[in-house]
């Protein structure tokens, strides 16, 4: 190979290795077990193993970075001792609502070892994901219902039902008749494990809230957060993530309540109750408590009536069914950023430096040779050592030697001290930092507070309840709601004008309903057909749209909690969906990009309203929306709340342009009525057509005669 190659390809391979600051190889300083994590959404949790491969010099943290998945622990710390020892990190998938099938990807582990080769280092673990459809339930106003599968349906039966049964968690819905032939969920009741929380008009404390109890001595597995005004409240099992978001709602002294259920993977095959089941792809009928199918919801709904000694709203946490504690406290969603090397700076100083010099001289003095006789007896007594030298010895004399001295050498030195300016290079090391923080993708907001106690909820003494037959043929429907269509998955609702509503009314209120609902990114993330025709039903049934800012804000929040999943995805363009959407409606984090005026307030569901107020903006007063009246809404005190005044139109704009095109629905006005068939609608820019409703603003006719 030639020089040349041989040099870019060793350029290559170190420009695509993770190095330390000592430039040695860091890719491979952690060991893993199992090599390759495969996680199952139906499993609540996963664990894996680690450890080091070589000592830190001092201690080493692991900063992971978990996309798509929440994690026991953010960090794994290992010292000196411990380095190989094999430390366990436990994973729960993030529920995921638009995501089906694998996924492989990488978990990062990030080391903060400084003076460590590997400080800096970047561990990637390779996992493979096999995702279940999270799904979600939604029961809203006169109750419209959507189970998990998809079919939407209605059911209307005073007493206490299951909502959702399994046998970690029991939801459970009271009902009311608010109207004639109209229902309203007065109650929700939810067990989890040994913790039990409940929310009634029973014991709501005050015309503006229901507050939400705890019938339970604790309430170990739920992560509570409450909105300011008290009228909104979310539910988390902390050990998987599903959610249970309650809206309490007021009119005058009316309040109800709305119920949004979203389960993940580990319910799987496990659940019914008025939500049906949780199976894969949608739903193709109804199944009942004794397992049979249905296509009739009166005689699914009338199934699943819970018994008196399962009944929470009578027996709080005293109850035949007990749940178990759970095993799991759930986790937090980690990311990391990488981490910076320790930090070194070189710089230029001038040094004062004493230098000493020492200068040597020699002298050199030679003396006269000189001649000593010295006794041998002096010789022999002397404690040095021997000395041989040249002796004369003259015969006669007595014993003596004589010693000759040479000439003396002298060594004078001195020593002088310098003073000079040195110019050196220095290099600075910054300390290490002692902590290396990791964010989570949690956010907190303002509006949100987080509840660890609630006031003790009393168990009521009487409740409308019937005990469920279960026999092999369903029971039969205990009201008249067995004509009550059903809509599978795909099928566009429609909602038949009743022969008592006015025409003008019907068609209004599918065009507020419609506008209502239109907001941008959600019609994906949520069935919005489904909240359309809920609240056109409520109108017309009720002649007023006492319940359309409930469901406003059922589907709002819904939307937000289905982008806070996408925005913790592991796939970085469900990344980027979820924070389009929240970013261009306000949820979230984000401010409301149009305000909410002073008649409502910004929240992470976009604009909650006033009671009496209603709208994307809360900019209408429902005093001034249309009514017609299709008879009393009343409290459970019987108590008329909706006093409606006869029938008003919505006012026509001084420059809309009139013309003519037939009706929507069900036409069934009289030629009296409306003799040429048609009815005036207002063209152009007012036209809009969303979920397969045609929305259109009808103007008065003046010679309508109700």
């Amino acid at each position: 190979m030639p020089l040349l190659s041989k040099i870019l390809l060793a350029s290559s391979l170190l420009l695509g290795a993770s190095t330390s600051v000592l430039g040695q190889s860091i890719t491979d300083f952690l060991e893993f077990d199992p090599p390759l994590l495969s996680i199952a959404d139906v499993k609540i949790a996963t664990e894996f193993k680690c450890r080091l491969k070589s000592p830190p010099k001092d201690k080493a943290t692991i900063i992971w970075d978990t996309p798509g998945m929440k994690s026991s622990n953010c960090t794994t710390e290992y010292n000196s001792n411990d380095w190989n020892t094999w430390k366990g990190i436990t994973l729960f998938p993030i529920n995921q609502y638009t995501k089906i099938g694998e996924l492989t990807y990488n978990l990062l582990g990030r080391c903060n070892a400084p003076g460590s080769v590997y400080h800096g280092g970047e561990a990637k673990y390779p996992v493979k994901r096999e995702y279940k459809k999270a799904v979600t339930c939604t029961t809203v106003g006169d109750p419209h219902y959507k189970t998990f599968g998809g079919i939407r349906y209605d059911y209307h039966s005073q007493g206490t039902h299951y909502l959702v049964k399994h046998d970690m968690l029991t939801i459970q819905t009271t009902q009311f008749y608010c109207s004639p032939g109209v229902g309203c969920n007065n109650g929700v009741a939810i067990r989890y494990g040994e913790a039990v929380v409940v929310i009634t008009t029973e014991q709501k404390g005050n015309k503006a809230a229901m507050i939400l109890r705890q019938a339970s001595a604790a309430i170990q597995g739920l992560k509570i957060t409450a909105g300011a005004d008290l009228r909104h409240y979310v539910i988390e099992i902390a050990e998987d993530g599903s959610q249970i978001e309650l809206n309490s709602n007021v009119f005058n002294t009316f309040n109800y309540v709305d119920v949004t259920v979203r389960l993940g993977g580990p319910y799987y095959k496990q659940v019914g109750g008025l939500c049906n089941v949780y199976e894969d792809g949608d739903d193709t009928d109804l199944v009942c408590a004794d397992g049979t199918k249905t296509k009739k919801g009166s005689v699914f709904g009338d199934t699943w009536k819970v018994p008196p000694e399962d009944d929470i709203f009578v027996c709080g946490a005293n109850c035949a069914h007990k749940g178990k504690p759970p095993v799991y406290n759930g986790g937090n969603a980690c990311t990391a950023q990488p981490i910076p090397p320790v930090a070194t700076q070189v710089s230029t100083v001038v040094i004062p430096t004493v230098i000493t010099n020492t200068i040597t001289s020699t002298a050199v003095e030679t003396a006269p040779a000189t001649t000593t006789t010295v006794a041998a007896t002096e010789i022999a007594s002397s404690s040095g050592p021997a000395t041989t030298a040249p002796a004369t010895t003259t015969a006669g004399d007595s014993a003596s030697t004589t010693v000759a001295a040479s000439a003396t050498t002298i060594v004078v030195s001195s020593v002088v001290y310098q003073t000079t300016q040195i110019t050196q290079e220095v290099t600075v090391t910054a300390a290490p930092s002692t902590a290396y923080t990791t964010a989570t993708s949690t956010v907190t907001d303002t509006y949100y507070t987080t509840i660890t106690a609630l006031p003790t909820y009393t168990p009521i003494t009487q409740t409308v309840t019937a005990t469920a037959t279960v026999t092999a043929t369903p029971a039969q429907p205990s009201n008249g709601g067995d004509n009550e269509p059903i809509y599978m998955p795909g099928e566009t609702p429609t909602v038949p004008r009743p022969p008592t509503c006015p025409e003008q009314f019907y068609n209004q209120a599918v065009d507020y309903c419609t506008k209502l609902f239109n907001v941008p990114g959600c019609e994906s993330q949520v069935d919005h057909p489904f909240y359309i025709m809920s609240c056109v039903k409520d109108a017309v049934r009720t002649g007023s749209f006492i319940f359309s800012e409930g469901i406003k804000a059922q589907m709002l929040g819904n939307c937000r909690a289905k982008t806070d999943a996408q925005k913790c995805s592991a796939d970085p363009a469900e990344q980027k969906e979820g924070d389009k959407v929240q970013k261009e409606n306000g949820l979230g984090t984000n401010s409301c990009p149009s305000g909410c005026g002073q008649n409502g307030v910004c929240t992470p569901n976009g604009c909650m309203c006033k009671p009496g107020y209603s709208g994307l903006t809360c900019q209408e007063d429902a005093g001034s929306l249309p009514t017609y009246n299709a008879g009393p809404v009343t409290n459970e005190d019987g108590d008329t709340v909706d006093k409606k005044p006869d029938y008003k139109p919505l006012p026509l704009p001084e420059d809309a342009e009139v013309i003519t095109q037939p009706t929507i629905g069900n036409n069934t006005s009289t030629p009296d009525q409306n003799p040429t068939g048609n009815i005036p609608i207002i063209s152009s820019a007012m036209h809009s057509s969303v979920g397969g409703f045609s929305a259109v603003l009808v103007a008065l006719v003046a010679s309508f005669v109700f």
